[in-house]
């Protein structure tokens, strides 16, 4: 057993090396590109809050305009009677989450919610006025209020990956304020486990008053993840251990604080968040002498890795703690209403080992080559099917990630649910191995050129015959 055990420490010890090595090759690439990429262009694209749009045949897919839900008990001038009020902040940046977006809108377009869509600048406005997703908005709102805008240009893991986050916040605070009870940031390969009615009734009942901001692959679950959680050498921690902040800020009151250090929690880019903790944040950005203002400033100045799993998370954690889940032992939502260990179900870093030495026995999709979808870092987030709807009904999660309508359009017929009996148990085979898709063109091809291939050994052969016979005859 000891010797079993040293074993497994030694493969551990090694996957972290690796992850070390990756890590570093990882910083260089982010210290190469821009490190904040803010885009100044802010083109906005409004429809009705209250108006449906006629159909008119422009809905996508013969999937009929149904904007039933919920109407028997909302009221224009008390929205909030029928569960919580949500603002949706859908990021898109390339074709795919752009197409993959036109089934996360159909699942959560609702008279209570409003939408704020942000295009990535390099991605651009233009592909969105071609997209089944801008017709299915104008077709069919459902009483949800929409905007379209592009304004930030994200560079992947460099403090800009926060910019499309922060702003919607701003928009949602200071345009909206008195329209919605949580705001929720959602990747446009986003799909809702749950129809916006159960949603609703959640945030207003047992999620109420709790800010989320984790997703299953945080290794504490439902609560942020400290550094000091990870072994000392492990990238995350020692990334943040490196030129720790000493930061000089003046408070509400105007006292001046000077060698503040922020102890650094991990969580997730997606995020559901209470308005009381949206304004208090706005609020706090607003003063460039503010904690979160100069905290910013550190992360930029210091050129810190991860900071949209970092920023949010460490500030919650020092302001508003009380206002994280409350978790049992097993890692479970602390309720009696609803069975949750994660708000978001995904699956990363599935590659290795994770700092506790836990590793993953499932097996997950690939992307084909002749599928033309990107094909995820090694890290993850991996695509999600119908083969892991057991993990996510056990999840709890009321949204899953990463999802393709090419890659298993089945998970789209299946989701969103009322009730979490409504999600079939469908889970991974000890092991699966499907065949190729048959290609008969190349397969007729390969038979036609097999058989001539025979007719000319046939011929060549009676040829050599006749030769033999000649050659007896002379």
């Amino acid at each position: 057993m000891a010797s079993l055990q040293s074993q497994k420490d030694s493969h551990v010890s090694a996957f972290r090396k690796l992850a070390v090595l990756f890590f570093i090759l990882c910083s260089l690439r982010c210290v190469l590109s821009s490190v904040e990429s803010i885009g100044n262009r802010d083109e906005i694209v409004q429809f009705p809050l209250d108006d449906h749009i006629s159909s008119g045949g422009i809905i996508q897919d013969d999937n009929d305009c149904i904007c039933d839900r919920a109407q028997s008990c909302y009221n224009p001038d008390n929205a909030s009677s029928c569960g919580a009020r949500i603002f949706y902040l859908i990021v898109v940046h390339n074709n795919r989450t752009m197409n993959d977006a036109l089934y996360l809108f159909r699942g959560i377009r609702d008279p209570r919610n409003t939408v704020l869509i942000h295009v990535d600048i390099k991605f651009g406005l233009g592909p969105y006025h071609r997209s089944a997703l801008k017709q299915e908005i104008e077709a069919c709102p459902c009483g949800s209020h929409v905007e379209v805008a592009s304004v930030h240009n994200s560079s992947w893991s460099s403090w800009s990956m926060n910019m499309p986050t922060l702003w919607g916040i701003e928009q949602a605070v200071n345009k909206y304020s008195d329209k919605w009870d949580v705001f929720i940031n959602l990747s446009g390969d986003t799909l809702p486990v749950y129809t916006p009615e159960r949603i609703s009734r959640l945030f207003s009942g047992p999620l109420a008053k709790t800010n989320f901001v984790t997703s299953s692959s945080c290794e504490t679950g439902l609560v942020p993840t400290s550094i000091n959680f990870f072994p000392k050498k492990w990238h995350k921690r020692s990334h943040y251990s490196d030129h720790p902040a000493s930061l000089e800020y003046v408070d509400d009151d105007g006292v001046t604080h000077s060698g503040v250090t922020l102890e650094t929690f991990f969580g997730s880019q997606w995020m559901a968040l209470r308005f009381e903790w949206c304004e208090f944040l706005t609020r706090q950005l607003e003063r460039p002498d503010s904690l979160p203002s100069r905290y910013r400033d550190y992360l930029i100045k210091t050129r810190k890795l991860m900071t949209d799993e970092t920023f949010i998370p460490t500030l919650l954690m020092h302001y508003f703690p009380e206002t994280v889940p409350a978790v049992e032992e097993d890692g479970y939502l602390d309720s009696d209403d609803v069975d949750m260990y994660s708000l978001r179900y995904e699956r990363m870093d599935e590659q290795a080992p994770n700092s506790q030495g836990w590793y993953p026995s499932n097996q997950r999709y690939e992307v084909p080559k002749s599928s033309g979808v990107d094909v995820p870092h090694a890290w993850g987030p991996y695509f999600l099917g119908v083969y892991d709807l057991s993990d996510i009904k056990n999840s709890g999660a009321l949204y899953v990630r990463k999802v393709s309508s090419i890659l298993d359009p089945n998970l789209f017929s299946l989701l969103p649910v009322e009730d979490p009996d409504d999600i079939p148990e469908i889970s991974w085979p000890k092991e699966v191995k499907i065949s190729p898709v048959p290609d008969w063109e190349k397969k007729v091809a390969e038979m036609k050129a097999k058989y001539k291939k025979e007719l000319e050994a046939k011929k060549n052969k009676a040829n050599a015959v006749d030769d033999r016979q000649g050659t007896r005859e002379n």
